[in-house]
């Protein structure tokens, strides 16, 4: 805990120095992600799901039958076959996750702003340090996922760099096939409907009539996945923490709407996702699964809200709001290192490091 206090402090006045010494785009953009993919590759028994995914690696030694993607059984065979130790498969994780971002900053260039500018990438790569790096340190294929999916999704034309991203979103986690669709869906799609959806979905998950109605439609169609309802990914939220997913939810879909506003109509798409990815949290409230299905819109709502801040700081003077905005997601940041978001259900924990990948961990 100490140690991710002082590194998200210390990698903020990193990134700032970068952002002078390397005027060079996509030099600085390698430059940013090496710290954090060096903290997330090494770390050691960090993330609710850590020991669960080495006893994956170690139970895929003897057996093949692990309900998992096959591309973590592919990697896991290669490390495996290359006298690699489960250290290796984090590592290897957090270099793919930083290669996806890298390609998704540059789309995001390319879309959203169409000029170099140093400031936009910094940003941005801060936003994601500060709302997505806590959480790829626990949910590794499903950020690896999210941020090739987001690269698709964000295409203005189907080449085939299009098909490879989403192939490769959908190889890393199969969930992406429920969010591939949404390109050709909404597309069809107003986005007035969707505003018109939320508090339907609100008044549902808020008083767990939406549960009741899934299950329903399972019950009819006589699904598998009626195996998994009673597990923990279909629990709702309750008391304080209903409430604060609502007004939270309020606030991020008031955020979206200004952006509506601010932005021209070439963010249409980016919006409605966005505006989608609210309504999956919607139903999260009383049916958990739904969140972790929006993190895989993440990354794009992370792209529109700070683009808006950034066309934003050029409308208003004097020049206070990148400033103002870097403050508060560095808070951000803390608290999350407090509370230990997606890291430890403890507020105190340690942050252990292993440097070795080809022997018996050497844990510091």
């Amino acid at each position: 805990m100490t140690f991710l206090y002082f590194f998200s402090v210390l990698y903020f006045f990193y990134m700032a120095l970068i952002c002078i010494l390397l005027p060079d785009r996509r030099l600085f953009i390698i430059a940013a992600l090496v710290p954090t993919t060096l903290v997330a590759g090494f770390r050691y028994d960090v993330g609710f799901d850590f020991m669960s995914y080495v006893n994956y690696f170690e139970l895929l030694r003897s057996t093949s039958d692990v309900y998992l993607d096959p591309t973590f059984k592919l990697i896991t065979y290669l490390i495996q076959f290359l006298g690699g130790n489960a250290q290796a498969l984090f590592l290897l994780y957090a270099i793919l996750y930083s290669v996806g971002l890298y390609y998704l900053v540059v789309i995001a260039y390319q879309k959203c702003i169409n000029r170099v500018s140093i400031t936009y990438a910094c940003g941005l790569l801060l936003a994601f340090y500060s709302f997505n790096f806590f959480l790829s340190l626990n949910q590794i294929r499903s950020t690896l996922s999210a941020v090739f999916i987001s690269c698709a999704l964000l295409k203005d034309k189907k080449d085939v760099s299009f098909y490879i991203m989403a192939f490769l979103a959908i190889l890393f986690h199969s969930a992406a096939l429920f969010i591939f669709p949404l390109y050709f869906i909404l597309r069809r799609v107003n986005v007035k409907l969707l505003l018109l959806m939320f508090p339907f979905l609100v008044f549902l998950s808020y008083f767990n009539l939406f549960s009741g109605l899934i299950k329903y439609i399972l019950l009819f169609f006589d699904s598998r996945f009626l195996t998994y309802f009673e597990s923990e990914f279909f629990i709702p939220k309750t008391g304080l923490e209903k409430t604060y997913s609502i007004f939270s939810i309020i606030i991020v879909l008031g955020v979206v709407v200004s952006c509506a506003k601010l932005l021209p109509r070439q963010y249409d798409m980016m919006i409605k996702y966005v505006v989608f990815f609210v309504l999956l949290r919607a139903m999260s409230i009383d049916i958990l699964i739904f969140s972790r299905l929006s993190d895989f819109l993440k990354p794009i709502a992370i792209i529109l809200i700070f683009t808006s801040v950034y066309r934003l700081s050029y409308l208003v003077r004097p020049k206070i709001v990148l400033p103002c905005y870097f403050a508060c997601i560095l808070c951000l940041c803390l608290f999350n290192v407090m509370v230990g978001s997606n890291i430890s259900k403890e507020t105190d924990y340690n942050y252990y490091f292993n440097i070795c990948i080809f022997s018996k961990a050497c844990v510091s």
